[in-house]
């Protein structure tokens, strides 16, 4: 072979290699345009390239909350038949990164968590037996939270409709609130300082209780003053005087005895200061049948 074929023989692909650096190693350059996509996509999964470790795995539950959401899916799975009886959750705290939703879809009804970076990654999914509902709305032309109090609290035994609406999706993001959503309704956010009682209602359904801070009871649910157990008329204590079933065995009724009975003449029983002030005017002491006794307002009578 002579000089000038080893010449061309060498140099020309040196020159084709030399081009081709610079279009894929040069500033600007396809290879850059493809490292920088690479990264991007690295960048949105959470996984590292090289020398870093692998940090795009799968988010935990944080241990303060894994209680409660155990709770949630024993009542979801383990209540099925159960009626009219309350069960104790929770309630959840500090509710950062993390959103738990229950959701209606078809004929199946799921309990998913999640959390992670800006708590949209899915923790875990779980198809659960029962359906969700709320103590709130209107429901036959009803106030349901003003149905609930009159069957549960005052005990009017002959309401058997009306006292819980049916929900298509419940979702807990932060603190102390929920938001729920009835059927071919927009989403609606209230309270929820239930002290961590939860409801099951007939139906095969799970029932939570949205709050609020003024009335005793609203379309957006129950005043929040029933779930404080220190309060003469509460949910919480009711539970625990044995006046209100419970779905398991774990809350056993406490003999609370209700300070008016603590009065032995009339005098003391109607006059004393204490008797004028209840809380949120919801009952007060009366003399009957020579003895003490404590008497609830009608509903809606005390505002």
């Amino acid at each position: 072979m002579g000089f000038v074929e080893k010449f061309i023989f060498w140099i020309i692909p040196l020159v084709v290699l030399i081009i081709l650096a610079i279009m894929y190693f040069g500033e600007g350059s396809m290879f850059e345009s493809i490292k920088d996509m690479v990264d991007k996509l690295v960048g949105v999964s959470g996984i590292s390239i090289g020398a870093n470790q692998l940090s795009g795995e799968k988010p935990q539950l944080p241990p303060e909350h894994q209680q409660a959401a155990d709770n949630l899916k024993k009542a979801f799975n383990g209540f099925e038949g159960k009626k009219d009886c309350f069960f104790h959750y929770g309630p959840f705290n500090d509710l950062k990164g993390v959103s738990i939703n229950i959701t209606v879809s078809g004929d199946k009804n799921y309990l998913n968590i999640y959390g992670g970076a800006g708590g949209t990654q899915l923790i875990e999914s779980n198809e659960v037996k029962l359906k969700p509902c709320v103590i709130a709305g209107e429901s036959g032309g009803k106030i349901v939270a003003e149905e609930f109090l009159k069957k549960f609290v005052n005990g009017n035994n002959s309401i058997t409709k009306n006292y819980y609406s049916p929900a298509t999706k419940i979702q807990f993001a932060k603190n102390n609130a929920v938001s729920y959503q009835l059927h071919g309704s927009a989403l609606d956010s209230s309270n929820l300082e239930d002290n961590g009682w939860l409801f099951v209602a007939n139906e095969n359904r799970v029932c939570f209780f949205p709050t609020n801070l003024v009335r005793d009871a609203t379309s957006s649910g129950l005043d929040n003053d029933f779930f404080v157990e220190i309060n003469r008329i509460s949910i919480t204590r009711m539970i625990k005087e044995g006046k209100l079933t419970v779905c398991n065995e774990s809350v056993k009724a406490e003999k609370v005895i209700s300070d008016c009975v603590d009065y032995d003449n009339q005098d003391d029983c109607t006059n004393d200061i204490k008797n004028l002030n209840l809380k949120n005017n919801i009952g007060y002491c009366k003399w009957e049948e020579n003895k003490c006794i404590f008497k609830t307002y009608p509903i809606g009578a005390k505002e």
